[in-house]
């Protein structure tokens, strides 16, 4: 599991991956493969139309960018790494004091040997990143030549979806970015978590239905929420990660209002695993798509996964080497963990009055065997009112989720209970 997550990490972190971008397709065609699936979708949304309040980013292309000095000697160039250029910025070619070019500079003081990411995605400033050591060695009382020649093309935004139906219309959300250039840890981490989840459910029988996003952030989750409101009632519960990598303490992030039921089973999951997780409130530490699903109209409660912050956030040096195959992999574990129990989970509801006959339905186990099970599966039966969730009912009685389900599978397949 770990190498093949890795090896679309590897495959996605080369790409110039922006808000819109020809990148963006490769990258979807990437997870599409990964996941295998024929129903992996990639939507086009118009450049310049609306999406509720926001308009849909044009296509960002670059065809160079560089700062040389007088004698010709270059400084800075876009060929040698796609963050030396700040996203979306506009074109220029001019002589330059370095008075005006300072303010269109952008370094990092805590990474002086990484390049930072800037990104002017809605204000298109022209701008250059480059790395502190570098920044400090111009000659402040020099002039300088720029040249950046980009285009912002009529060309459709783009995103994946994957839709995978359940029992019920009742559907989980999950949502990741494929934008952040030559970043990994931020997002693709997140993406590649999520393509392993959608690749292993696609096999699975689920009770709620699921629908995974891989999307430019928020954006593109705006741009399916406002072509799709008709599906937003069906959205019980949403999921968004990133920055899972790295090796810093796993971090949950609650909903926006700290009450849902999906708080209430992530918390419970989290405190129950065996290395420390960290639980912060909505937004505490980091913001991303969660922002969207939570907005009003929307309000979609919503988790959020993360190892942030950590050094290398948005620098060059978030690149593969800081990525611990072991952090990924318990990212993953958790994660799935969770979404598992929201994906299987129902109230179950006895349609007829009274004591159900057990033996009936081959469920009322030999005492002198197991004793302490029957006990709890005969509790099972007193709590089926309607009141109590499948994992409610696991965490009363104590029995696995899944003894739990298949007790219920018995009931449901006899007509005994209704699923709500």
């Amino acid at each position: 599991m770990k190498q093949k997550m890795i090896n679309l990490l590897n495959d996605l972190y080369p790409l110039h991956r922006t808000l819109n971008h020809d990148d963006n397709l490769v990258a979807l065609n990437l997870i599409k493969e990964y996941i295998g699936s024929e129903n992996f979708i990639i939507n086009e949304y118009e450049a310049d139309s609306l999406a509720w309040t926001w308009d849909v980013p044009k296509r960002f292309h670059v065809n160079h960018a560089y700062l040389k000095d007088l004698k010709g000697n270059v400084i800075v160039d876009y060929n040698d790494n796609p963050l030396h250029i700040v996203s979306y910025s506009k074109s220029i070619k001019k002589k330059i004091t370095f008075k005006e070019l300072d303010k269109h500079l952008y370094y990092s003081d805590e990474n002086i040997n990484s390049i930072p990411w800037k990104y002017k995605y809605y204000d298109n400033k022209w701008g250059l990143c480059l790395t502190k050591k570098v920044y400090d060695s111009l000659d402040k009382e020099s002039e300088y030549f720029i040249d950046i020649s980009t285009e912002f093309l009529d060309k459709p935004l783009m995103l994946g979806e994957l839709f995978i139906p359940g029992e019920s219309k009742n559907e989980i959300l999950i949502v990741t970015d494929i934008c952040h250039p030559y970043q990994v840890n931020d997002s693709i981490t997140g993406v590649v978590i999520a393509a392993k989840m959608a690749k292993e459910l696609a096999k699975e029988k689920i009770y709620n239905s699921v629908r995974f996003l891989f999307v430019p952030e928020t954006i593109g989750t705006i741009a399916w929420l406002a072509s799709n409101e008709n599906i937003i009632d069906n959205i019980k519960y949403s999921f968004c990660f990133d920055c899972l990598g790295n090796k810093n303490d796993l971090t949950l992030q609650k909903t926006m209002y700290e009450d849902s039921y999906l708080d209430f089973v992530a918390e419970t999951e989290v405190k129950k695993y065996p290395s420390e997780i960290q639980i912060k409130k909505f937004t505490e530490t980091m913001s991303n798509d969660e922002l969207v699903t939570s907005a009003p109209g929307v309000e979609i409660p919503t988790i959020a996964f993360h190892r942030a912050p950590y050094q290398e956030y948005h620098t060059s040096a978030d690149n593969p080497s800081i990525i611990d195959n072991f952090c990924l992999e318990e990212s993953y574990t958790v994660i799935k963990k969770i979404l598992d129990i929201m994906l299987q989970d129902y109230t179950p509801r006895q349609k007829e009055k009274g004591l159900i006959f057990m033996s009936k339905y081959d469920l009322h186990l030999d005492e002198d065997e197991d004793l302490e099970t029957l006990l709890k599966i005969k509790r099972i039966n007193q709590c089926i009112n309607g009141r109590h969730t499948v994992y409610e009912l696991s965490l009363m009685i104590g029995l696995e989720m899944d003894i739990v389900l298949d007790v219920l599978d018995v009931y449901f397949k006899n007509n005994l209970i209704a699923k709500e």
